[in-house]
């Protein structure tokens, strides 16, 4: 019963951490469409690029965590699957 509350605790952080670090890789793909258009425009970009490095920094730590939590499940995952001793 414990193995099972912690997989479905392991899997509530991970569902987390994936939609943070989606939702920000999204935030990141339309800021750089927005630079992208700025730049079309002809006006300036420094702003959404400074932007952009903010949004990218963020991301950083996210998809850490994100594999750090993958990394996590899969450790658990190969423990349940060795036989238990008697």
């Amino acid at each position: 019963m414990q193995a099972l509350k912690r997989q479905i605790k392991v899997a509530r952080k991970l569902y987390l951490a994936t939609h943070r670090a989606a939702k920000t890789r999204w935030i990141v793909a339309d800021q750089r469409e927005l630079i992208t258009k700025l730049r079309v425009w002809g006006q300036p970009t420094l702003d959404a690029e400074r932007s952009l490095q903010e949004y990218i920094s963020a991301l950083e730590p996210l998809e850490d965590n994100e594999r750090r939590i993958r990394e996590e499940r899969e450790a658990e995952n190969q423990e349940t699957k060795k036989p238990q001793a008697n």
